[in-house]
């Protein structure tokens, strides 16, 4: 081979060699190129403790951005996924009904299908790793129920919110446009109290002294609540388990015992602002007991 010619292939190994190099820096600086840019649809997260019972909604937020949602962005009598861009996820820390349906703990789909004159379908699906209604499957339904959507003032973003909260109901209402989807939940939360009291296992009085209060006002059971309070005792005595005490034993018929322990609550009084709250309520029992 002629020596101009070893020279001409060294200098176009040499040229695609650069030039692979180049497109190798290219694809690396384009692959970890990042920038942050605001969503169409941003995300959004509500959460609310009933009773004992924390349940949150995570979603994607579209607006109507002066456009006809019901009937148009979204269709009637189809499957929707009560959002944009992926799943629209409920949890739930502990069971809860729903809208009459038992609904365990754990995290869920929520899937709709709107409707123009009639109520709208709603499905509680156990397959939260769907983005859509692509891969639906009913049979993964753990509930489904029927809601009468309510008309609201206009909202431009769709926005999930709880409404009328209670220690043992709640509504979890989707609104957008011009109506409002409301679900209601019901949790047992005297039960998983209950639970938790059987189960507890504490080296603090305040633990026993507020979980006898909770099984005397309550439960209406004065047993149990002598029960947790004389364990809160023999923790530490305090101002606040003595006057615990003394609504016990006042509920037991025992109104001179009680009578003298709610005076020693008193006089063991400080001046936090904790007992501040109560003096009023022992100094009316002293005097109702006397």
């Amino acid at each position: 081979m002629k020596l101009s010619n070893v020279k001409l292939k060294i200098q176009l190994l040499g040229i695609v060699g650069l030039l692979t190099q180049a497109t190798l820096v290219v694809s690396i600086q384009l692959a970890s190129a990042e920038i942050s840019l605001p969503r169409a649809s941003p995300k959004a997260n509500v959460m609310q403790e009933i009773g004992l019972t924390n349940v949150s909604v995570d979603y994607f937020s579209p607006a109507v951005n002066k456009r006809n949602v019901w009937g148009e962005l979204v269709s009637y009598d189809k499957i929707w996924r009560t959002g944009a861009n992926g799943c629209t996820k409920l949890t739930l820390s502990e069971s809860a009904e729903i809208a009459g349906k038992n609904v365990g703990a754990g995290s869920y789909c929520i899937f709709t299908v709107p409707s123009k004159n009639s109520a709208w379908k709603v499905m509680i699906n156990k397959d939260e790793t769907l983005s859509g209604t692509d891969g639906y499957d009913a049979k993964k339904d753990v509930a489904s129920f029927s809601i009468t959507p309510e008309k609201r003032p206009f909202r431009e973003r769709l926005t999930f919110l709880f409404e009328d909260v209670t220690p043992t109901t709640g509504k979890l209402t989707m609104a957008w446009e011009n109506i409002a989807l409301v679900l209601p939940i019901k949790v047992e939360t005297a039960k998983h109290a209950v639970a938790n009291i059987e189960q507890l296992k504490s080296d603090s009085w305040r633990d026993y002294a507020f979980a006898a209060r909770y099984m005397l006002e309550e439960q209406k059971n004065p047993t149990k609540a002598s029960e947790l309070v004389a364990r809160s005792q023999e923790l530490e005595k305090t101002w606040f388990n003595t006057w615990v005490k003394a609504q016990v034993l006042a509920a037991q018929g025992k109104k001179t015992e009680a009578l003298q322990f709610a005076k020693e609550a008193q006089s063991m009084g400080d001046d936090s602002g904790f007992f501040k709250a109560f003096k009023p309520r022992i100094e009316a029992s002293v005097k109702q007991w006397s």
